[in-house]
């Protein structure tokens, strides 16, 4: 059973990243977020890109998140999994914590990896990868919490999850 999650995060982390690829160097609308553009057409561009984030998501239940950012236009948009039964107020929530570290990325583009990379947001631990275009930035976010809750409903796996990173302990489930 091990061997059928592992190949199921492994899978998951292929699509995201299939996906963000095709976006990054094929979607016109998401190349066209490298502009300075009025209101109007930033957000009709972002749309046609959330459209295909949220196919992305409903084939995908692994997958937790997926962004898109523009600093040239000030737009951050954030599209969840549905499949994750959170209230709207706990969805706002959470894209409230993702939304600054989002943000960020610009500033640290030397140091974003060409690699999935662990990173705690608020009390939260995630798979991350981010892929962008010029100055536009599309992120993908796997929550390992519920890959863990996954594992212990899903494949009737007892015990629990831990992951290093760098020989840490990064995330452990809290009957560690």
């Amino acid at each position: 059973t091990l061997a059928v999650l592992k190949s199921n995060l492994e899978n998951t982390m292929g699509s995201a990243e299939r996906f963000m690829s095709n976006i990054v160097t094929r979607n016109s609308d998401f190349q066209q977020l490298t502009n300075e553009l009025p209101h109007n057409e930033v957000y009709l561009h972002s749309y046609e890109v959330q459209q295909e984030m949220k196919n992305m998501l409903v084939s995908n239940p692994n997958l937790f998140s997926l962004v898109l950012y523009s600093p040239v236009n000030d737009w951050y948009a954030n599209e969840s999994n549905v499949i994750y039964e959170i209230t709207s107020e706990e969805r706002i929530g959470i894209q409230n914590i993702l939304e600054p570290k989002v943000r960020s990325y610009p500033d640290a583009e030397e140091e974003l990896k060409e690699y999935w990379f662990c990173q705690k947001i608020g009390k939260y631990h995630y798979l991350v990868r981010v892929m962008n275009y010029r100055d536009v930035y599309c992120a993908a976010f796997i929550d390992l919490e519920r890959i863990s809750s996954l594992m212990n409903r899903e494949y009737h796996m007892e015990g629990a999850m831990a992951l290093l990173e760098n020989n840490e302990l990064f995330y452990a489930d809290p009957v560690l």
